[in-house]
């Protein structure tokens, strides 16, 4: 049996304190052997199952997985923002150099009445597709963002998974062991 110094240790402990003696006038205080009390504590830490151990390891191992977790959806989260920001201003860019291309075309034109009808027709032409370019970058820096999220919140819940099972993988040994 692996824990049977343990449980030997704890019967020891037992021991001192049915032989200690009581401290007179305070009642259910004993005086012990410090140095003997010392050396079973020392006995029962080094006798403790690997198993709590493991679980304390586990533990340790699920803060830091989850630190990085957390460290690497911030740095996604921030090159999402970045980039979103990038596409955002060359929508813009663009938008303005079709509008300034238009206009100068349409000073060009001699007669006043076509200048008017096909400024406006290509005027609207161009905005419509300025907006129609401007809603689908920001469609598609929105769907970017939201997959980016949605990878990190699976690698978290990928992570967190990972820890359960370490955690009861290590509570199943410790029962088997039992």
């Amino acid at each position: 049996m692996k824990n049977n110094g343990f449980f030997k240790t704890l019967k020891e402990l037992e021991d001192i304190m049915e032989e200690a003696w009581n401290v007179p006038f305070a009642k259910n205080r004993l005086m012990i052997e410090e140095d003997r009390l010392k050396a079973i504590i020392e006995e029962l830490r080094m006798s403790l199952p690997i198993e709590m151990r493991k679980a304390q390891e586990v533990l340790d191992m699920k803060d830091k997985i989850l630190e990085k977790a957390e460290e690497d959806s911030n740095s996604m989260i921030e090159r999402a923002k970045k980039t979103s920001e990038t596409m955002l201003s060359k929508a813009r860019k663009n938008s303005a150099s079709i509008i300034s291309e238009a206009k100068e075309e349409a000073s060009k034109l001699i007669d006043e009445q076509a200048i008017l009808a096909i400024a406006k027709e290509r005027a609207e032409g161009i905005v419509d597709r300025a907006k129609n370019d401007s809603v689908k970058m920001r469609n598609v820096t929105v769907n970017y963002i939201e997959g980016i999220v949605n990878d990190t919140y699976k690698s978290l819940e990928r992570a967190l998974n990972a820890v359960e099972q370490l955690k009861e993988t290590y509570t199943n040994e410790d029962k088997e062991e039992r």
